[in-house]
């Protein structure tokens, strides 16, 4: 694999990042070289802004080492936005609106000349008021295409019995808002959280659904030694032909640190993650339910975890470049979700960590 990146920046205020890499892999006697670029454009003025993607990966790169979050795609947005800013003193002291024109396509319909497969138009304001408060709100509107790749393992059983391949509709079109809010950065305490509602792609089942979306996160700092923090994230899918549950998740997140004194500090986070998710069934054509295939075809029946973990770090810096860290984290599972009944203890973790500078 090769690869060149590039960074200009020009005016102070226009940047450039260019960036192609190519990958030549050969395997069973089989030789295959694919590409693939970046390029971002970028516009930092104080009234006017841009950014801006076009970048492709095709399906046969193979970097080795590394991490591609999802190959075989061509990803192009813009966003162009304008801010505004008021009088000192006013309630308004600065308004940002943005729209964001977004696309990707499948690699081989891209090369090809084809169609887009999902298509993104998002309105957004963002809003900074007297005193430090920051306000927003959004209405996005996107469609996305069926990727059979995706859901490739599906089969549905049909009444007759016979198994077939699932195959969903063409296209899943979305509308939906968010409301966001932060709170002044105070001594003591700040806040921020958004919550997000409308009819989104219910990617389980590959069917339109209702998705409502919050998050929340709070920082306590009652003295200069002690800091805590708390979020919470709840994201829950329902089917638009009957109400029913899809699958929801809640992740609840609570971090303690405190320093001990200059060189001594403890921090403890405690973490619980709920999902559930009801059997999965073809919601947006026949109603039959759908099957995996892995090792065998096996019903996507419904599941449920309630994961709890708890970890705690000692960290001794006595002098910079000597540190000592040592560490211990546990994995628990819960009957019922949030009820922290019955726990049962699923793995361990320790560690030690020691460095020490030596001068000469």
């Amino acid at each position: 694999m090769a690869e060149v990146d590039s960074r200009l920046v020009f005016k102070d205020i226009y940047g450039l990042n260019l960036q192609l890499a190519g990958s030549r892999t050969r395997v069973g006697g089989v030789t295959t070289t694919a590409p693939l670029w970046l390029t971002q454009f970028t516009v930092q003025h104080r009234v006017w802004g841009l950014r801006s993607l076009f970048a492709g990966i095709s399906d046969d790169f193979r970097d080795a080492s590394g991490f591609i979050g999802r190959a075989g795609i061509v990803h192009s947005y813009v966003d162009p936005s304008y801010t505004t800013y008021g009088a000192p003193g006013a309630l308004l002291q600065r308004f940002t609106g943005d729209i964001v024109v977004d696309g990707i396509w499948q690699y081989q319909n891209f090369i090809h000349g084809r169609h887009l497969q999902d298509k993104k138009l998002h309105f957004n304001g963002n809003a900074a008021l007297r005193g430090g408060w920051n306000v927003g709100a959004g209405y996005f509107v996107e469609s996305f295409g069926y990727d059979s790749a995706l859901f490739a393992a599906y089969h549905l059983k049909l009444p007759n019995g016979n198994i077939v391949q699932f195959t969903g509709q063409p296209t899943i079109t979305n509308g939906e808002y968010i409301v966001q809010i932060g709170t002044p950065q105070w001594k003591h305490f700040n806040a921020s959280g958004y919550f997000l509602q409308g009819h989104d792609e219910n990617f389980f089942e590959w069917a339109s659904g209702d998705l409502r979306l919050l998050s929340v996160d709070v920082s306590y700092r009652p003295t200069e030694r002690l800091r805590n923090s708390v979020s919470y994230f709840w994201q829950q899918v329902n089917r638009r032909t009957d109400e029913s549950l899809v699958n929801v998740g809640r992740v609840l997140r609570a971090k303690v640190e405190y320093q001990v004194s200059r060189p001594l500090f403890v921090r403890v986070v405690g973490q619980y993650v709920q999902d559930k998710t009801d059997s999965l069934r073809d919601d947006s054509r026949t109603g039959a339910p759908i099957f995996i295939q892995g090792d065998s075809l096996t019903r996507a029946a419904a599941s449920q975890s309630n994961l709890f973990h708890a970890d705690v770090l000692l960290s001794y810096q006595p002098v910079p470049g000597t540190v000592v860290f040592a560490g211990y984290g546990s994995n628990m599972v819960d009957q019922d979700a949030f009820q922290f009944r019955g726990l049962a203890r699923t793995d361990d973790a320790f560690f030690v960590k020691v460095s020490y500078l030596f001068r000469l």
